[in-house]
């Protein structure tokens, strides 16, 4: 998708390039900003804005 990635401290990783800042850890992200977070398909909908399917679509190229 194109966005880089920052290595933090505690093994989580920051997306860089974002409107708000996500960290995500082992399979969950989150947004200090707003208190948001999720799992994979949750940031697809809620941060990229993808529908439900097309969420699904794009994990699955990842498979």
């Amino acid at each position: 998708m194109g966005y880089r990635l920052r290595e933090l401290e505690n093994g989580n990783i920051e997306v860089l390039g974002l409107s708000s800042p996500v960290i995500i850890k082992e399979h969950y992200w989150s947004c200090p900003q707003d208190r948001s977070g999720g799992n994979a398909v949750d940031l697809l909908m809620q941060v990229m804005g993808m529908r439900f399917n097309e969420a699904m679509e794009k994990l699955e190229e990842f498979m």
